[in-house]
């Protein structure tokens, strides 16, 4: 794997180099030489940053940097304190602060509550990762036929109290009790991801019924973010993109980067600053202590952390607050993000732009608040800004592309089709590149161009025809890998769910294909229908989690060969996308003229 790593280093370089890279580039040369050298070194740099492979001995130096980290972090929130420098414009700027979120906590003009057990309780769910008690991470088996876990038996009541109006779910939670029972968890348990070459990223799986109650307060928070400020989470990232698209252009509006920034609101800050009707329920659903990998307990100090439900919407609402504060001390009148407006600023949890002029007081508020500013990250001055995955030069996206993996052929798929898009963009060959991920593959599987990126490697209609001697026009076939999973069959027959795969009748009754198992779980036929209602299940069925990728090679039709799909920004290179694959691959796949 690390010689893997290193031919890529070495072959991107030459691709590079042959496109006109200046690795020691001090200065433009002509007009335009900037831009294009930032543009081949920002693929250089990203290409194999976040590069991991299975390795324990460097899995093990990765967590514990991030464990250190996480550790680090948890202490600095449990010693800070608000302390405001002697200077008026920023301790008024911290009041603003204050009264901007007392306002954001009691809607209807100050005479509501924003968090209250009503409001709370319309939005109860499950998130997409697992939870303390059960490592799937469905609807129903979560809910339903796993031990309800949680931090305060309190907790559990309130749940109880709070689906008593709902007839499917308490039946369905009396059968889940009676069987399973309620287990009070410690508080969260750290786990780590994958993050970079060089540090792991560290997330707290929560006890399922805190998460519960957490998606509940994440539903409210986001539903009042659009109210006050006009920021909506589904679409904010693209909002984001333009404005730092913008600022790299004009240079009007500066980008600022956090460090940890879902580790460093501490619970003493948001005491703080928020009043108790809102702070108390965020204590009630977060977990106040974390299970460290070696099983040892500590307090969180920290009001939340990765995995945590609640955790992003508040930290926007914290810094949505704090850019408002400083626009009014400079006299800058906010223009919120409202609809189709991109506004005069942006905030996506700790994704932040303002204009240039409030880049430095909103700078020494947040770090009042104690978070930290990634320097390197954050850009108000030059050409570059960066935001929301996008990498802005002079209004050109110059983002390279992230390899995270190349444990099968499904990642090197990926890896060539993000590539070949890349080059047809930018109009920059990587033959040598592309062919070394080609070769590397077991099964070169060749797909149409809407194919999604991991089941093969799309080529254009002629080069597939040239490499099968295949010149028909219509009904094109050809072979895909695809995902797979185990689902779960629910039916009220019998006292078990079948956890299949492909069922295929053979003589009348069901066999049991290759690679497919049967495994007895328990039935709650009350969860079955509140799965149903809740949209949970297709057809009957659903996924279980599965920890390694399953992939079975299917043969598919194409009638539509070069259609490259409803992805707008890969529609406009369409034929700039079949000369970028003829020259990566070319010599792999000759094309040869009749």
């Amino acid at each position: 794997m690390h010689n893997r790593a290193s031919n890529l280093t070495r072959l991107l370089e030459s691709d590079l180099i042959s496109s006109g890279w200046d690795p020691c580039f001090i200065g433009p040369r002509k007009p335009g030489a900037e831009r294009h050298q930032a543009l081949l070194s920002s693929l250089s740099r990203s290409l194999l940053k976040k590069y991991t492979y299975e390795d324990s001995g460097k899995d093990e130096d990765r967590n514990a940097k991030a464990l250190d980290l996480f550790l680090q972090k948890n202490e600095e929130c449990r010693l800070w304190s608000l302390e405001v420098p002697d200077d008026k414009v920023v301790q008024e700027a911290v009041g603003e602060v204050i009264a901007l979120l007392d306002k954001f906590c009691h809607p209807e003009g100050g005479r509501g509550i924003l968090l209250t057990f009503n409001s709370i309780r319309e939005g109860l769910g499950v998130g997409a990762g697992a939870n303390i008690g059960h490592s799937n991470v469905d609807f129903y088996s979560k809910v339903t036929c796993s031990p309800l876990t949680t931090t305060s038996i309190e907790l559990a009541q309130l749940f109880r109290l709070a689906i008593s109006d709902d007839p499917i779910w308490k039946a369905a939670e009396f059968r889940r009790d009676l069987v399973m029972g309620t287990r009070i968890a410690s508080g969260s348990v750290l786990t780590f991801v994958p993050k970079t070459e060089k540090i792991s990223r560290t997330i707290c799986t929560e006890p399922l019924c805190n998460m519960l109650w957490q998606k509940g307060i994440e539903r409210v928070l986001n539903r009042r973010l659009r109210q006050v400020f006009g920021i909506d989470l589904t679409v904010q990232p693209d909002k984001n993109r333009a404005l730092a698209r913008i600022g790299s252009r004009d240079d009007s509006f500066a980008t600022i980067d956090l460090s940890s920034a879902s580790d460093l609101n501490s619970i003493g800050m948001v005491r703080k600053l928020f009043p108790p009707s809102f702070y108390r329920w965020l204590e009630l659903a977060r977990s106040p202590c974390v299970v460290l990998p070696d099983g040892e307990v500590i307090e969180l100090h920290m009001v939340s952390s990765m995995g945590n439900a609640f955790t992003f919407p508040l930290q926007t609402i914290l810094f949505a607050s704090i850019v408002n504060a400083a626009y009014k001390m400079l006299g800058i009148k906010p223009i919120h993000p409202r609809g189709t407006s991109l506004g005069n600023y942006a905030v996506f949890g700790d994704d932040i732009i303002v204009e240039k002029q409030a880049y430095r007081l909103v700078l020494q508020l947040l770090e009042i608040f104690g978070h930290t500013v990634n320097i390197d990250k954050s850009f108000c001055e030059g050409p570059f800004r960066e935001s929301c995955g996008t990498d802005w030069y002079l209004g050109h996206d110059v983002r390279g592309v992230y390899i995270k993996r190349l444990d099968d052929d499904n990642d090197f798929y990926s890896s060539i089709n993000r590539l070949n898009i890349w080059s047809a963009r930018h109009w920059v060959p990587l033959p040598l590149t592309i062919r070394y991920l080609y070769l590397e593959c077991s099964k070169r599987l060749h797909v149409p161009m809407h194919e999604v990126e991991t089941s093969g490697i799309k080529v254009p209609r002629f080069l597939y025809d040239a490499a099968l001697g295949n010149h028909k026009h219509f009904g094109t076939k050809y072979r895909a890998s695809v995902i797979v999973g185990y689902k779960v069959k629910l039916t009220d027959e019998e006292s078990f769910a079948a956890l299949i795969t492909n069922y295929r009748t053979k003589g009348g009754r069901h066999a049991n294909p290759k690679g497919s198992y049967l495994a007895k779980a328990w039935y709650n036929p009350d969860g079955h229908m509140l799965a149903a209602l809740a949209g949970k299940l297709r057809d009957g069925h659903f996924f279980i989690r599965e920890f390694r990728r399953r992939t079975v090679v299917k043969v598919r039709h194409s009638s539509c060969w070069d259609y490259v799909g409803p992805d707008s920004s890969v529609r406009r290179l369409d034929s700039d996308l079949h000369v970028a694959i003829w020259q990566n691959l070319g010599e792999l796949l000759p094309y040869s003229a009749e």
